[in-house]
């Protein structure tokens, strides 16, 4: 159904009469402060609350019966949009084609529920027009990030266009805050479970209970949000909005609603043209639209045009006749291009003498420069249309800014449109620079999971000497660059490397390989190095820069000498290039910018009006200063602002609602005088100290002479203290040669005049704000040094590299690795070895440990590991390092990884090694079962699953990240084993889930009965997913596909108190545990029974006290156990748990070939409740020592083969009935002991 036909059904449900409006009151105290409200993972937010304007919010959230009259108005013939959702305390009658609404008795007044984002703002544009699809938003389908295409609001609020005489909105945050807690006395008031439904002061109700309420404005990252507590929410982060809960906008919850706002009686649009205040077109005039929600009246304000420098341009008092509705008033433009600001101050008391700030960006001179220009932005389009905003990309926008390479974030695949953009980019006449994402490269876990889920792409990246841990990588950087041969020329190899979590010189490898791959794609395409800003000396040192045809570096300073600033990156960077035998390699400045992240605000000052000013002022020297520093592209960092309502919201040089900031006329200022140029040199005299200037001199593509000049202030070195607008000085002259009558001078915005030759010369004002001088200029050069000294060293055939074991930053792993290492666990330590010849290498590869082991005889397997390393390429090994039990936590221990090549030269790297205790961290695991929650304990070192009185009879929790737990069946051949504590509930079975390649779950069942307040280690065999009878889910086609990742545990109870938990300790993965197998067991002697104990690690005897003294607990096939003298195996140990009655003696028994039993027996005090472990040493049945013999052929002597016959259990006598829980004995090293040696395997069970 097409919107125009949806409003005419409207119109004639509603018979053109609007349904009652909810009641508004009106908020004035304009320019209020803000209060910090710490919310979400923000960790330095804006101020909240503080609005500049009136503005009217309901009184009440908008209830059922007001909501009922708009469906009656708008869904009574039809309901495409699903107004009306069954579930909301509204009830329809009537049939399809005509429908009827009405509250359900008793909650008129009660808010709706289940109303979404867009429907709630269908319901405000209704009540400005009668229009649901006409007011303040645009709705409409769009796609997101993942494919999927949902209801968007495009765009944000439109309080400008709509003729109504009152636009009716959804209140952002920081409206609904201010009308909710603000005291009018410049403080805000902190609501508890006792004051939640107090009215405020401005009067409104159910703000802090009722429901959660929408709000208009997005935050972190583009998510919308409900705010406000709702009845059931009643703690102190609910109540005074420091909680909020992100909800899809096209979705609708039981505990959400909304309120509604409105503009003032008064009220100024905030834009003068449908280009959000950009002026190209000499033509187009720029108009303010007022508008009057009352009867015709005349309202005087006044009028103010100020420029970038805040020196005001024209300026009126204004008393015009406003009309109900809107009244536009023609603004005269200036006739200079700049950033400019209209000042709007009423004398309408709900004003408070505030002033709307109404920013525009005149730019009639033309400042195009095509696709191949100097600079750019990051532009987050897909972001953009897909999450922040929905609206369409304005790539013709950038091109009249003066950007040539829009660099934009790909995907793989194209689910979220990155590959599509490219497309579109190119276009629209610009370049697109593409950053591969780092999705499945970034750290080693994921680098494992896409080698063992892939492994046919190892063989087919061999040949092009590509390791296997990168081959997946070069299979997508293939694909990815093929589909876009001739599209795309410029591709950077991730964001920000610096951060990933490997090493330095793995980055180095991926970009090798990644290299390789778009090579074959596409020989003349660019291969980028991602940001080396930080990396740059280990990567280089492994011939990264051979791989690559340029380099990124992202810079985040002023111009300033200081090794943080940009000419110190710069130089450092440039000085490693030529270390590397790579000076001339190209280096992109793909981010740039002047945060210091130790603020709230992009720099440390007072206000968000000074950051912006002196974004501007920053924007020319970062594109000029990078240029002359050895920058082949500047793009500073970035476009337009993303929502957040903190620091990462200001680096944009557009607003959120891509209106202009004054840097983006600074930036087109630069781009349009230097976006083709190249540069000359250093004008004499340049210089970077504070308070003198600095000179740079260019040549444009017309062959003229541009001169950028400045006087550095002090906040490039961190001096603050001074307001901006203080910073500027008076202009002092910079004497220039020149010729001609004139040269052009263009101001800090783009504003042009000229100056006038005079005796050869040009007298340039230079202040604070830089300055652009254009013409027939001679300015005198000088050298200034543009890169360090770096000393070349010559590269050795080899590096080695011992990885690290847990997640940890590129840039922080370059002074070397510390690995945790658990205590009483054997823990893998993986090496890596780099070949940094052009031809292959051969060698061995050993971890030896450091001296400081000797308290131990740690055994390091394998002991060496041979090598053959292809050309420019990397070998890898790894160790098991078992580390005992009586490590202390924190002992710090070395490491040294050797490799020996076939020429007998070594190379080495050392680690130190921590031993830390095992822990059960809460950020890794997550549940989503009804009524339960995780929460940490013991210090973290456990986990407690809790439950609310409603819940579910089933919990599942999941790791986050499913880790890769086997690659094939070899690796499933290991055991889980976590330890529970039960307390308060009956816990009936326990399951082991396990996650495919094709993301079938694997469920591995326990059905038993689990102790109360008592530990139980539980132990699966992960195996047992192949097995008949493993429970499957999810469809698929039923068998393990590898790689397999562990998934998550679920418990099954019943009977759960309200204060019961259930506690879990750190789940181990061991070796095969022994285990029962199933009627090869059986217990002989009156009174006593086989029962089947915990899984089949156990076996459960249970005993009477009228039966005999002891339990035979025997085998019933007789496995042979020695064949010979030589093949005994060394031990037996037997561990068992006693209930009821205690144990006095375990003994070991065999029978030999001629029937004859041997019995070795260990006299023990065993008493009820507690476990123990029998040891035998079998060394005694060949050497006849303690054995009581009996039956048989009654020789006294060993006749082979002998066979196993079992265990007896000697019980305390006059005992209680109870049961005794054996688990299944494990031998130690020996001889062939078939089937029984090693200590591993199955043992069978009756």
């Amino acid at each position: 159904m097409t919107d125009r036909i949806f409003f005419a059904l409207c119109m004639l449900t509603a018979g053109c009469t609007l349904a009652a409006a909810p009641e508004l009151v009106t908020i004035g105290d304009a320019g209020n402060p803000g209060k910090k409200v710490f919310f979400h993972e923000v960790p330095n937010p804006y101020p909240r609350g503080g609005v500049g304007y009136p503005y009217r919010i309901g009184k009440n959230e908008v209830s059922n019966a007001e909501y009922a009259g708009f469906l009656n108005a708008c869904a009574a013939k039809g309901d495409p949009h699903r107004l009306f959702d069954e579930r909301m305390k509204i009830a329809r009658s009537g049939k399809e084609g005509a429908w009827s609404y009405a509250p359900q008795p008793g909650s008129e007044n009660s808010g709706v529920n289940f109303v979404s984002r867009v429907n709630a703002a269908r319901y405000c544009n209704y009540l400005t027009t009668g229009d649901p699809a006409k007011g303040a938003y645009v709705i409409a389908k769009r796609p997101r990030e993942n494919g999927k295409v949902h209801e968007a609001i495009v765009g944000y609020r439109d309080l400008t266009f709509p003729d109504a005489a009152r636009v009716w909105y959804l209140p952002d945050m920081h409206e609904f805050f201010k009308a909710g807690w603000y005291d009018g006395n410049g403080n805000y008031r902190e609501l508890t479970p006792e004051t939640r439904d107090e009215t405020s002061h401005y009067g409104i109700s159910g703000h802090a209970s009722g429901l959660r309420e929408h709000m208009e404005n997005k935050f972190y990252a583009g998510a919308p949000f409900v705010l406000g507590a709702d009845d059931k929410s009643s703690d102190a982060a609910s109540l005074n909005t420091a909680r909020l809960w992100q909800q899809p906008e096209y979705e609708g919850r039981a505990e959400s609603g909304f309120r509604v706002a409105a503009t003032a009686p008064l009220q100024f649009g905030d834009r003068l043209n449908r280009r959000n205040n950009f002026f190209f077109d000499r033509s187009e005039p720029a108009k303010l639209r007022i508008r009057n929600d009352g009867p015709m009246r005349n309202a005087a304000f006044r009028l103010e045009l100020r420029d970038f420098a805040n020196r005001p341009v024209r300026s009126e008092r204004l008393n015009p006749e406003l009309k109900t509705g809107v009244t536009e008033l023609t603004v005269k433009l200036p006739e200079k291009d700049g950033y400019y600001e209209l000042l709007i101050t009423p004398e309408d008391p709900l004003f408070n003498r505030q002033s709307q700030r109404l920013p525009l960006a005149v730019m009639y001179d033309p400042a195009d420069n095509g696709a191949e220009g100097n600079f750019g932005f990051t532009c987050h389009v897909t972001r953009r249309e897909r999450r922040f905003s929905f609206e369409e990309f304005d790539f013709d926008l950038l091109r009249r800014l003066g950007v040539s390479n829009v660099r934009v974030d790909v995907s793989y695949n194209d689910i979220g449109g990155s590959q599509s953009v490219l497309r579109r980019i190119r276009e629209a006449g610009l370049n697109p620079l593409a950053i591969i994402t780092s999705s499945g490269i970034n750290s080693y876990d994921k680098i494992a999971a896409n080698r063992a889920e892939f492994p046919e792409l190892a063989a087919k990246w061999e040949k092009h000497g590509i390791p296997a841990d990168y081959a997946w990588y070069a299979e997508q950087v293939y694909n990815l660059v093929s589909a876009h041969r001739g599209i795309v020329r410029d591709w950077e190899f991730g964001n920000e490397p610096t951060y990933w979590n490997c090493l330095p010189e793995d980055y180095a490898q991926a970009l090798k390989a990644g290299y390789k791959a778009a090579k074959l794609a596409d020989p003349e395409c660019n291969v980028m190095a991602g940001d080396l800003n930080a990396i740059h000396g280990p990567v280089l040192r492994v011939k990264g820069g051979e791989f690559c045809d340029s380099i990124a570096s992202h810079i985040y300073g002023f111009y300033v000498p200081m090794f943080w600033g940009i000419s110190g990156k710069m130089r450092e960077l440039n000085g490693w290039k030529q270390a590397a035998g790579i000076p001339a390699k190209p280096v992109w400045l793909t981010e740039i910018g002047g945060c210091t992240y130790n603020s709230m605000h992009l720099i440390p000052v007072r206000t968000l009006d000074e950051v912006r000013r002196y974004q501007a002022v920053h924007q020319p020297k970062v594109m000029a200063g990078g240029m002359a520093f050895g920058a082949s592209k500047v793009l500073p960092y970035n476009f337009r602002d993303v929502p957040v309502d903190s620091l990462e919201e200001e680096f944009g040089m557009l607003d959120r609602f891509g209106r202009p900031k004054p840097a983006i006329a600074g930036f087109r200022a630069a781009a349009k005088l230097l976006g083709r140029a190249r540069f000359s040199g250093f004008v004499k005299g340049h210089s970077m100290k504070v308070g003198e200037i600095a000179g740079l001199a260019f040549k444009d593509a017309d062959g003229r002479d541009v001169l950028t000049f400045w006087r550095n202030d002090p906040y490039g070195y961190g001096r603050y203290e001074t307001p901006f607008l203080d910073l500027i000085k008076p202009a002092q002259p910079v004497r220039v040669a020149a010729s001609g009558d004139s040269v052009e001078v263009f101001d800090l915005s783009g504003g042009a005049s000229k100056l006038p030759v005079k005796n050869g010369a040009v007298e340039i004002p230079v202040d604070e704000y830089p300055v652009f001088v254009r013409g027939a200029l001679t300015p005198e050069l000088e050298t200034v040094a543009t890169a360090h000294a770096v000393p070349a060293r010559p590269l050795p055939a080899a590096k080695v590299r011992i990885l690290p074991n847990r997640k940890s930053r590129s840039c922080d792993l370059m002074s070397g690795v510390t690995l945790d290492l658990t205590a009483g666990m054997p823990e893998t330590v993986r090496v890596h070895v780099y070949n940094l010849k052009s031809e292959p290498l051969k060698g061995t590869l050993r971890l030896i440990p450091k001296s400081n082991w000797r308290e131990w005889p740690w055994a390091v397997r394998p002991a060496a590991v041979p090598l053959e390393i292809p050309a420019d390429g990397m070998g890898e090994g790894s160790f098991t390092v078992p580390v005992p039990r009586s490590a202390k936590p924190g002992q710090l221990f070395y490491i040294d990884a050797v490799f020996e090549s076939a020429g007998g030269m070594e190379f080495s790297d050392t680690a130190g090694f921590r031993a830390v205790e095992k822990t059960l961290s809460l950020r890794d695991w997550i549940t989503y079962a009804k009524g339960f929650k995780l929460a940490a304990a013991d210090g973290g070192r456990q986990l407690r699953i809790g439950w609310d009185k409603e819940h579910a009879n089933v919990v599942t929790f999941y790791l986050r990240t499913p880790k890769q737990f086997a690659a094939d069946a070899a690796e499933l051949e290991r055991d889980v084993a976590i330890p529970v504590r039960v307390s308060g509930a009956e816990v009936f079975a326990v399951n082991l889930l396990f996650l495919d390649r094709n993301g079938e779950t694997f469920q591995l069942k326990q059905n038993l009965k689990l102790p109360e307040n008592e530990w139980k280690t539980l132990r699966f065999n992960a195996a047992g997913v192949l097995q008949k009878g493993v429970i499957v889910h999810r469809g698929g086609n039923g068998k393990v596909d590898f790689p397999v990742r562990l998934l998550g545990f679920n418990f099954e109870l019943r009977n759960a108190k309200p204060d019961g938990s259930i506690l879990l300790k750190p789940y181990e993965i061991t070796a095969p545990a022994p285990r029962w197998e199933p009627g090869a067991w059986t217990v002989y002697g009156s009174g006593y029974e086989l029962l089947r104990g915990t899984g089949d690690t156990e076996a459960v005897i249970r005993h009477t006290p009228e039966g005999r003294g002891y339990a035979s607990l025997f085998s019933t096939r007789h496995p042979v156990l020695a064949k010979d003298e030589k093949s005994w195996p060394e031990t037996v140990a037997v561990t068992f748990r006693p209930e009821g009655s205690g144990i006095r003696a375990v003994s070991f028994l065999v029978q030999d070939a001629k029937g004859e039993t041997f019995q070795l027996k260990r006299q023990l005090k065993v008493r009820p409740g507690a476990g123990a472990t029998a040891h035998f040493d079998l060394s005694c049945f060949p050497a006849g020592k303690g054995l009581v013999i009996y039956g048989g052929n009654q020789d006294r002597r060993l006749d082979y083969p002998v066979k196993l016959l079992g265990f007896n259990f000697d019980f305390e006598k006059g005992g209680a009935a109870g049961t005794l829980t054996v688990n299944p004995p494990e031998f130690g090293r020996g001889g062939d002991a078939g089937e029984l040696s090693g200590g591993g395997g199955a043992v069978a069970m009756d």
